[in-house]
């Protein structure tokens, strides 16, 4: 049942936040564990009902386990031109 939801058009279709933009978080130099966790969460809250809690826990902001260089490598291979923002859906 979640597949059929999840094929339809306008689950597509939301509106994202400014602070969730792409830009914004590939223009990140310092602390962008934090900016891809803020951009995330924004972006489940542009539509709760179906995305809440969708990309999970993960602890981008803990540079022990994630530096900021590799962070930034990391953002830097995903395309910067889908409407600029950080979506995966």
């Amino acid at each position: 049942m979640i597949n059929i939801y999840a094929a339809l058009p306008k689950m597509h279709l939301f509106e994202i936040s400014k602070v969730c933009h792409w830009q914004g978080v590939r223009a990140t130099i310092t602390s962008v564990g934090a900016a891809i966790e803020s951009a995330l969460r924004g972006i489940e809250q542009a539509k709760q009902k179906f995305l809440y809690r969708i990309f999970g826990d993960a602890q981008w902001s803990n540079k022990n386990k994630q530096s900021n260089t590799l962070l930034i490598n990391l953002v830097g291979y995903f395309p910067s031109c889908i409407n600029s923002t950080l979506v995966f859906l």
